[in-house]
């Protein structure tokens, strides 16, 4: 299934009042990649550094998602917001996990997708 295709299905409302401002987002994003940096010994240990960011900004995320053991690159809703949260982990050579998290809205994380589909096309 191609991003969009995936995006189209969520059928989120698109309402501006409903937005993260950029500000807030940045801060967000900030917060999350020093949350993840530290060693991350479970997955479920890494969705909890998560939620807790985007709970000291008021905002959660879905929970309709199995976590993976392997690891996934999933994108979930922020509860509330036309605001999406992208998310790729992964089992590192050392054992513990590599996460990446990111907020934004549909249109950017649907180039991050891209990108990341054009560097995989190269390789």
């Amino acid at each position: 299934m191609r991003f969009k295709d995936f995006l189209s299905e969520l059928a989120m409302p698109v309402d501006p009042s409903l937005a993260i401002d950029v500000v807030n987002e940045e801060l967000i994003n900030e917060q999350l990649s020093k949350e993840l940096s530290s060693t991350i010994l479970s997955p479920q240990i890494g969705f909890y550094k998560i939620r807790k960011v985007l709970r000291s900004f008021g905002y959660d995320m879905s929970t309709s998602y199995e976590i993976e053991t392997d690891g996934d690159e999933v994108i979930l809703n922020i509860v509330g917001t036309n605001s999406l949260l992208y998310v790729l982990y992964y089992i590192s050579d050392s054992g513990s996990y590599d996460f990446y998290a990111l907020i934004d809205d549909e249109e950017g994380i649907e180039e991050l997708i891209s990108a990341d589909e054009d560097l995989e096309e190269e390789d």
